[in-house]
C-alpha cells in the first residue's frame, strides 16, 4: 500500500449499532454499541473511546465486544472527537474530560444500562478511561489504564524523546490512519513531520507546546487540574510492559496512588514482560510493521492474555460480585514467571551496586549530531518484535561499554536501575544515554533498559544519576550484565546539537568530545534478597 494515502476506513461491524452521541458544546461523536445476546435485563458496560477508528482491526474492538458480550456487559466503542466518524477539533487530550463525562451520562440513561460502567484500554485508549475518572462520573466503578499514565512520559530528565512525531504524521493530520515513516534527516527536528508528510500539523504542534510547558500546565490542559492522580477515586489496575514506552509513567501513578490513604487501597498494579503493543520477551514471530494490524489468529491467541485480568477486575469492582482476592500486584520475573506481592517494589529488595569494568581503554567519545547512535528498534512502540542484537551499536566509537563479571548464581531484579557516572563535554551541556543490557553466555547483547539525563555545564565532574526506570528480570548463571554509555540513540531521542540551541529546532550542529572521567561508571540495581 502507498504509505502516504490512508488506511482504508473500517466498515461498521454488522453487530453494533452505531449512533452519534452529542456533547455539552453540540459536537457528535460517533459511537457503537454492542449488547450481549439473548439480553433481558439492563446490563454494566465496558467503555472503550478510542483515537484509532473504533472499527479497524488494529484496535480489534468488535472482537472484544465478543467476549465483554460473553460475560454479560455491554460493550461501547466510540471515536474521539476530530477523529474516525466524529466530529469536532482535533485536539489530542484535551477533550477526554468531558467527554468521557458525557458518554458515560448518556450510556447511563439508556434502558440497556443497568448504572454502572468500566472503563480500559491501552495507550490512548487507556488515557481517556483516566480521564473519564478525573470527571468523576457516578457510573464509573472502575478502570484499566494500560501503557499509559498520567504524565505524558516524554521528558526524561531534560531529554525528549520523539516517539510522538512519528505518531503524529500518522494518526493526527486528519481523520483517517496511515502507515508511513518520517524522515529524521531533516533539520530542524521541527520540520519533520512538515517535510515527510507535505503539510504541518498544527494538533501536534500544540500537543508539544503544553507538554514541554511542564506538568502542571500539561495537566491543567489536559485533565483539567494540576492533580490527576488525586481526582482518580475508582479503583484502578495499573498495567504496563517494561518494555513500553510508558512504563516509568504507570508505576510512577501506582505508587505515588498508593501514598494517599484515601484511595491507596483501590490501587492495583500488574507488569509484564511485554512492549507498548503486546509482543512479549521471547517473541519469534515476523517483526511488527508501524501500524500494522494484529492477523485474526494472532488476535485469538491473544485474547486469554489481553482480558482475562479486564474481566477478573469488572466482575468485582463493577459488579461487585464476591471471588477471590485479587492480588494487589503482579508481576512477570522475565525468564522466570508470574510473582504476586503486597506491593511494588517487592518487600525483600534491596539496592545493589554491581560492579561493571571499562571493556577497553577509551574514557571519552565524540558525539557527532551528523552521525547519531541509532536506536535499534525500527518501531519504538514494538521493540520486542524484532529486539536487536545490541552488539551493533557497542562496535561504534562513541559508544563505551562496561561489563560485570560472568554470574555463577542468578540475579533477580525487582525494580528501579540506576547508572551514576560524571562527565565533562566541550558543549554548554549534553546528552547522557545509558542501557543496561544482559550479554548471554554466545555473546548476543539484549537491551532490558533504558533511561536518559540532560547534564549541564553546572554538574560536569559531578556525579550524576540517570534513572532507567524499573524492571522484573531474572539474569541467569552464565550471563553478564553490561551497561552502555553514549549521547545519542537516534531517533527515539532527540538530537543534542553541540551547542545551548534548543535541541527541537537547531539548525546548526557541531561535534564534541565527551568525556568520563577515570572511565567509572556505577550500576545500582534493585533485586531480591
Amino acid at each position: 500500500m502507498d504509505a502516504s494515502q490512508p488506511v482504508p476506513r473500517s466498515e461498521i461491524a454488522a453487530r453494533a449499532r452505531p449512533v452519534m452521541i452529542a456533547m455539552r458544546d453540540g459536537v457528535h461523536l460517533a459511537t457503537d454499541v454492542y449488547l450481549p445476546a439473548g439480553r433481558q435485563a439492563p446490563a454494566p458496560v465496558v467503555l472503550v473511546r478510542t483515537l484509532y477508528d473504533k472499527g479497524s482491526a488494529f484496535t480489534f474492538l468488535p472482537r472484544l465486544a465478543d467476549v465483554f458480550n460473553e460475560r454479560g456487559y455491554a460493550f461501547v466503542a466510540q471515536d474521539v472527537r476530530g477523529r474516525g466518524r466524529s466530529d469536532g477539533e482535533r485536539r489530542p487530550l484535551e477533550h477526554e474530560v468531558a467527554d468521557g463525562y458525557d458518554t458515560l451520562d448518556w450510556i447511563a440513561r439508556q434502558p440497556w444500562s443497568d448504572g454502572r460502567a468500566g472503563m480500559f484500554g491501552d495507550s490512548y485508549l487507556g488515557f481517556t478511561s483516566l480521564a473519564a475518572a478525573v470527571s468523576g462520573h457516578p457510573s464509573l466503578k472502575a478502570i484499566v489504564p494500560r501503557m499509559i499514565g498520567t504524565d505524558r512520559a516524554v521528558d526524561h530528565d531534560g531529554v525528549y524523546s520523539m516517539e510522538l512525531v512519528e505518531w503524529a504524521a500518522n494518526y493526527l493530520m486528519d481523520d483517517r490512519n496511515y502507515a508511513r515513516r518520517v524522515d529524521w534527516s531533516v533539520a530542524p527536528l521541527s520540520d519533520v513531520i512538515e517535510r515527510s508528510t507535505g503539510r504541518a500539523c498544527p494538533p501536534y504542534d500544540r500537543l508539544r507546546a503544553l507538554t514541554v510547558a511542564g506538568p502542571k500546565v500539561a495537566n491543567e490542559a489536559f485533565f483539567g487540574t494540576a492533580d490527576p492522580q488525586g481526582a482518580i477515586l475508582v479503583p484502578t489496575l495499573h498495567w504496563t510492559g517494561y518494555w513500553d514506552l510508558r512504563c516509568e509513567s504507570c508505576i510512577a501513578d501506582y505508587i505515588a496512588m498508593r501514598g494517599r490513604p484515601e484511595i491507596a487501597e483501590r490501587q492495583y498494579l500488574m507488569l509484564d514482560a511485554i512492549d507498548h503493543e503486546f509482543y512479549p520477551l521471547g517473541y519469534d514471530g515476523p517483526a511488527a510493521g508501524l501500524g500494522e494490524a494484529p492477523s485474526p489468529e494472532v488476535i485469538e491467541e491473544l485474547i486469554p492474555d489481553y482480558t482475562d485480568a479486564v474481566l477478573e477486575f469488572f466482575d468485582r469492582h463493577v459488579r461487585g460480585e464476591a471471588g477471590p482476592e485479587i492480588p494487589r500486584v503482579r508481576w512477570n520475573l522475565s525468564r522466570a514467571g508470574w510473582q504476586t506481592a503486597p506491593d511494588w517494589p517487592p518487600p525483600g529488595t534491596g539496592i545493589r551496586d554491581v560492579p561493571v569494568l571499562p571493556d577497553d581503554e577509551a574514557d571519552s567519545w565524540r558525539h557527532d549530531p551528523a552521525d547519531p547512535v541509532p536506536n535499534l528498534p525500527a518501531n519504538p512502540w514494538s521493540i520486542l518484535s524484532s529486539q536487536p542484537d545490541e552488539r551493533a551499536v557497542e562496535s561504534r566509537a562513541d559508544v563505551l561499554t562496561f561489563t560485570s563479571d560472568e554470574l555463577a548464581t542468578a540475579i533477580d531484579l525487582a525494580g528501579p536501575a540506576y547508572v551514576r557516572l560524571s562527565i565533562h563535554a566541550d558543549a554548554p551541556s549534553m546528552h547522557v544515554v545509558a542501557k543496561l543490557v544482559d550479554v548471554w553466555p554466545d555473546g548476543a547483547a539484549r537491551r532490558m533498559m533504558l533511561g536518559a539525563r540532560l547534564v549541564g555545564a553546572a554538574e560536569y565532574g559531578a556525579e550524576v544519576e540517570i534513572r532507567l526506570g524499573h524492571i522484573g528480570y531474572r539474569v541467569q548463571p552464565g550471563h553478564r550484565i553490561r551497561v552502555e554509555v553514549a549521547s545519542s540513540c537516534y531517533p527515539f531521542y532527540e538530537l543534542h546539537p553541540g551547542t545551548d540551541d534548543d535541541p527541537w529546532t537547531a539548525v546548526n550542529r557541531r561535534a564534541v568530545t565527551v568525556r568520563l572521567p577515570g572511565r567509572k561508571v556505577r550500576l545500582a540495581l534493585t533485586t531480591l534478597s
